[in-house]
């Protein structure tokens, strides 16, 4: 059973957080993750087709599209001529939803880890910290289903958002924070009271980034449920920076 965290007593676990990110956002891994590791990794969240997940590298390849770690999901998926990207946004006419389908048919998670990626993480990374029973966990108090127990957390600001800190174990990770069913929610920022590395997953992104050692990005990206490609501190996180797949018809 995954284990349940508890509201952090004070703010002061996220003080070298903060102080990491005490500048004007610039759209970076760095923005998102402090610069303080020697390696990072960006995760992307599976797409979906029938319950079973979908790399993106699948959708590329189906698109004629190339993968790499600044690729988004709007660049690989790009939709036909007055057609939506968003399969249930589609109108009467079907003729461009036999190819899609074939390949996905629900988009990648968008704010929070998928419950089978965040599961994932906590397996790789509890073999990569000194403290994978003190963690620290958090959360933006925006979201619609965030439980109320967990507003009452005491909260930092990061970027202009309000984050509630919680702590727990590493498994903690993979507990949803959501009161509503058939909704999970995950923490947004977490990381070990050694700092060997940080999680990272942006309210306004389907892709999670991890900073830390070389032997813990080593490990994700050789992971073989997760789709995970080595990233860099000054890559950017827009959702322009596929400048690859961007400038093709």
């Amino acid at each position: 059973m995954t284990a349940q965290p508890v509201p952090a007593a004070t703010a002061r676990a996220s003080a070298w957080v903060v102080t990491a990110a005490d500048r004007v956002f610039g759209g970076t891994v760095g923005d998102l993750v402090p610069v303080r590791f020697p390696a990072y990794a960006r995760v992307f969240h599976p797409a979906l087709r029938v319950g079973a997940p979908v790399r993106w590298s699948e959708v590329a390849t189906a698109h004629g599209r190339a993968m790499h770690p600044l690729a988004q999901w709007a660049q690989l998926n790009p939709p036909s001529p007055g057609e939506t990207s968003r399969p249930e946004q589609w109108g009467s006419d079907l003729r461009p939803i036999t190819a899609r389908l074939a390949v996905w048919d629900e988009e990648p998670v968008l704010g929070s880890m998928p419950a089978m990626v965040a599961a994932e993480l906590v397996s790789v990374l509890t073999k990569h910290t000194r403290t994978p029973g003190r963690c620290w966990f958090a959360v933006w108090d925006g979201y619609g289903a965030l439980s109320a127990r967990w507003r009452a957390a005491p909260s930092f600001e990061l970027f202009g958002r309000d984050m509630a800190l919680l702590s727990g174990s590493i498994a903690s990770a993979a507990f949803s924070l959501s009161d509503k069913p058939f909704e999970d929610l995950y923490a947004n920022m977490w990381w070990p009271s050694d700092h060997s590395w940080c999680v990272a997953t942006d309210v306004d992104m389907m892709t999670t980034y991890v900073g830390g050692s070389a032997e813990a990005v080593e490990a994700l990206v050789r992971n073989d449920f997760l789709e995970v490609l080595p990233a860099a501190a000054e890559h950017s996180v827009t959702w322009d920076s596929d400048t690859v797949n961007h400038a093709r018809p």
